[in-house]
């Protein structure tokens, strides 16, 4: 409660509950009652009773709470930091000290990064301070001057005239983000200026492509050294994001026995993917050329691989991918090949499409596919499934049954699926079905289809004669077998 000491001084008491459960009042002076008027003094109150309770909650302070820890005078302060309701608060910072320059050096020498980080957190600061200026005192940046510097950094680009592209710009104002969310915590400021900055990474569906098989044997077939084909092939199959999924795979990574590989992704961690029938011979190739388990898959070589020699040892010692370029060799190979620009965003896209046709042709479930290519089931639904022709054609296909109502919408839609065979049962199929019978059957289905596709009756008078056998009564040989899971009678 609020009360008078002596008529001299407002004084803020509380009831604390010890360790040993004993009960004591705790009493702290807010000042002198000639200085400090009641609506004051009661402020101080409310606020020191509102820290005590998230203090006793084991909770972070809030925005009102910070705020007011930064403006009380130095002796309240040093009077709750004695009762341990608050840290010892940071020795008073010069002018210079809040420049952008000066923060951001604060900031990156607080943190352990990677270089590649430090290397985007520098892009993203060096915008700020082109923008800002080096000597901009960030206490200076309202949430209008950072949603004008938001606005402005799309048309920030170094080189060329287009705008830089909005994964770009989500990315750095991502950085700049967390260096304002290091300056509240640190106490230089009280509120980020670009916390209701929108920072997402739209899509752009024209980069989208569907990489087809054949385009990817194209590409396969335009490089020339088996690394390079190797790599294609698992950005196609096994969908890696690019060096940083292979940098450092080595060959205990590969496992013919129970046919799965592990890619150390230096993003996500280890991974652990099927062993695609696609990748096999490339996979084969790469360990009997390395033998040693311990043994790098890729490495530098005189012929190529990566597009300069000596790159691999290198970037695995500094650690900077850009320097590892996957890109130019293959699209370069492609374009003398078939005389077609190269792919967009080619280890995007190939990503993409394995994750597409794995859930939509193969029918995998969206679990096993997100474990096997590593990602979040949010990422893959905003940044690499992509609609297909069938998705359309499948939309046309929906029928209603007339019997479900009578009335516009009141009928129930029944989709035509597609049937997604399981490996275990096509392969039964396979091995007890003989060749010729395998290809006489394969002939009359093309022609059906061919027939249902140009004749509109030939369905219906399909299905009336399915039906009317149906309901032909059985020979007295057949009537009483069954049929076992192994297509035998009974």
């Amino acid at each position: 409660m609020l009360e008078i000491n002596n008529g001299k001084s407002w004084r803020c008491q509380w009831k604390e509950t010890q360790a040993n459960g004993k009960r004591i009042t705790q009493r702290i002076t807010l000042g002198s009652t000639k200085k400090l008027s009641r609506s004051a003094a009661m402020k101080h109150h409310d606020m020191i009773m509102s820290i005590i309770g998230t203090v006793e909650q084991g909770q972070s302070f809030d925005r009102p709470q910070q705020t007011w820890l930064v403006t009380i005078p130095e002796k309240l302060h040093g009077r709750l930091e004695r009762l341990g309701l608050v840290r010892e608060r940071a020795a008073r910072r010069s002018q210079d000290e809040f420049s952008v320059t000066k923060v951001r050096e604060e900031y990156q020498q607080s943190r352990d990064v990677k270089s590649s980080t430090l290397a985007n957190e520098n892009r993203a600061f060096d915008h700020l301070e082109e923008f800002f200026g080096a000597d901009m005192d960030v206490r200076e940046i309202n949430a209008a001057r950072a949603k004008a510097f938001a606005g402005a950094l799309p048309k920030a680009r170094v080189t060329g005239t287009k705008k830089l592209a909005t994964s770009t710009v989500s990315g750095l104002l991502k950085k700049v983000d967390g260096l304002f969310n290091y300056l509240v915590d640190s106490e230089f400021i009280t509120k980020n200026p670009f916390r209701t900055i929108n920072k997402s990474m739209k899509r752009d569906p024209s980069k989208d492509h569907y990489v087809t098989i054949q385009e990817a044997r194209d590409y396969i077939d335009a490089v020339e050294h088996p690394q390079w084909k190797a790599i294609m092939a698992i950005a196609r199959y096994c969908g890696i994001r690019g060096p940083s999924d292979v940098l450092f795979m080595k060959r205990k990574h590969i496992n013919f026995e129970t046919n799965t590989v592990t890619f150390p992704s230096l993003k996500t961690g280890n991974r652990n993917c099927p062993m695609f029938p696609e990748v096999v011979e490339h996979l084969q190739w790469l360990c009997d050329r390395e033998a040693d388990a311990e043994g790098y898959l890729f490495k530098d070589t005189e012929q190529g691989g990566h597009g300069k020699k000596g790159n691999w040892e290198a970037v695995r010692a500094s650690g900077n991918l850009k320097d590892l370029n996957l890109r130019k060799t293959p699209n370069d190979s492609y374009h003398r090949l078939t005389g077609k620009d190269p792919l967009p965003k080619l280890f995007k896209n190939c990503r993409a499409t394995r994750v597409t046709e794995l859930i939509k042709v193969y029918g995998k479930t969206q679990h096993s596919v997100c474990n096997w290519i590593g990602h979040t089931k949010q990422i893959e639904d905003e940044h690499y499934l992509m609609m297909m022709e069938e998705d359309h054609k499948h939309a046309v296909g929906i029928v209603t049954d007339p019997k479900v109502g009578d009335k516009i919408g009141d009928s129930t839609p029944i989709t035509q699926q597609s049937t997604v065979l399981s490996d275990d049962v096509l392969q039964r199929v396979m091995a007890t079905t003989e060749a010729e019978a395998l290809a006489e059957n394969t002939l009359v289905l093309k022609e059906l289809t061919t027939l249902l596709a140009s004749t509109p009756d030939a369905a219906s008078l399909l299905l009336s004669a399915i039906s009317a056998k149906a309901k032909k009564p059985q020979s007295s040989s057949n009537r009483g077998r069954t049929c076992t899971p192994e297509g035998t009678g009974s």
